[in-house]
């Protein structure tokens, strides 16, 4: 029987993979958008983006302050699953730590 610490282990290491995917979801459906409309300005490109989200995330510093919270949040979980046995686990988790960190400088220097 698997012990509660390697429990929570594995439900962090999840948990941080799901909270990077959503950010690198929304990467993927802006560069869908634009490649999907090459003939459209960036502004009609935006439109596009924002009818797929929520009121509350249509404001840029909103968007922005959200991915930022999500990646920090999936590198402090990802960050506590280094402490696994597993080798891969621990390659897989510095993996999703460095995703997140870089997409939060990403998010950062387009905020400036």
């Amino acid at each position: 029987m698997p012990n509660p610490s390697t429990n929570r282990i594995k439900i962090y290491s999840l948990l941080s993979k799901l909270f990077v995917l959503i950010p690198l979801g929304l990467w993927g459906l802006w560069i869908y958008i634009s490649q999907k409309n090459t003939t459209s300005t960036l502004y009609e490109n935006q439109d596009k983006f924002n009818s797929y989200l929520p009121s509350f995330m249509r404001s840029f510093m909103n968007f922005a302050l959200i991915i930022i919270l999500f990646c920090i949040i999936s590198i402090v979980l990802a960050a506590k699953c280094l402490k696994a046995k597993s080798e891969s686990s621990k390659a897989i988790n510095i993996i999703v730590i460095s995703i997140a960190g870089l997409m939060i400088l990403m998010q950062l220097f387009s905020m400036m």
